[in-house]
């Protein structure tokens, strides 16, 4: 995970809310079982996990696994690497709608 992705955990543990943590190595299938099991409402992922100098698809194992609302945080720098679905919302749109949101209470 990079660093955002550690954030937005800790701050979800923080929350005292439910985590659901998958490894990148988990089928669409197996997801898709957790998350009903969780009754989730949204999922954090990552467009790509990075390792061992590859990319592993994340996003789309979590997208297959039909997945609620999904904010997905791009693996490297500040630009997504895949196309987003469209009801999911890219870590930057998630983060600028949280401020307004703030702002106009």
């Amino acid at each position: 995970m990079n660093v955002t992705a550690v954030i937005i955990y800790l701050a979800i543990v923080l929350a005292e809310f439910v985590v659901v943590s998958i490894t990148d190595s988990v089928a669409a299938s197996e997801i898709s079982t957790r998350l009903k099991s969780s009754n989730e409402k949204a999922i954090f992922t990552q467009d790509f996990i990075i390792h061992g100098g590859k990319s592993l698809p994340l996003y789309s194992r979590v997208a297959d696994a039909e997945s609620p609302l999904a904010i997905v945080v791009p693996s490297r720098g500040c630009s997504l690497s895949v196309e987003l679905w469209d009801y999911d919302l890219p870590w930057s749109t998630f983060v600028e709608r949280a401020k307004y949101s703030k702002s106009s209470m």
